[in-house]
């Protein structure tokens, strides 16, 4: 065999080798037949629904700082993890002016969390201050491409709200947390 033909083979085996390497690599998350994922993979976090899970390792962000992120390692809410999906929308409800569009989308996180973790009047004191200490809110979305300041979120595109665990990997979800 000529060396031509060798060098051929060689490139056409190392690029397979690579294609195999990035679909292994990035992969979807598989869902059973009621939604709920059952084989972890990437996934844009906009593509994850209330109820889903995923592991994500990052630096802790200080207040107001943002982070980028284009893809997530979305896992069963029964393996390690530290994100929960509780809510997820299409767009903001409804857009108050004289206050930022960050500000209500949190505010609209907060009126579904509670029910999300099954909080009543019945639970003490202790109780909602160790969670409140276990778990953070955190907000994903879409930056408007519309205004000149581009690190506003855009309150026509989807968002979700997200509990964050914040020191530690669980590996059950947080539905119904307080009725457990």
């Amino acid at each position: 065999m000529s060396n031509e033909l060798t060098s051929l083979f060689t490139r056409i085996g190392i690029f397979a080798v690579l294609i195999a390497i990035f679909f292994w690599m990035y992969q979807d998350p598989q869902r059973d037949d009621t939604g709920t994922i059952v084989q972890g993979g990437n996934i844009d976090p906009l593509e994850l629904f209330a109820g889903d899970c995923y592991l994500e390792k990052f630096e802790v962000l200080e207040e107001g700082d943002f982070m980028d992120q284009s893809t997530v390692d979305a896992v069963p809410c029964t393996s390690k993890h530290n994100n929960e999906i509780f809510a997820a929308f299409a767009s903001l409800v409804s857009i108050e002016s004289g206050q930022d569009v960050f500000t209500q989308m949190t505010e609209q996180c907060y009126g579904e969390v509670l029910d999300y973790v099954g909080f009543s009047d019945s639970l003490s004191e202790e109780d909602i201050i160790k969670f409140d200490s276990d778990y953070r809110l955190l907000v994903t979305f879409n930056f408007d491409d519309r205004l000149e300041n581009k690190e506003e979120p855009d309150p026509r595109k989807p968002f979700s709200c997200i509990m964050n665990s914040r020191e530690n990997f669980t590996d059950f979800s947080i539905k119904d947390y307080f009725a457990l």
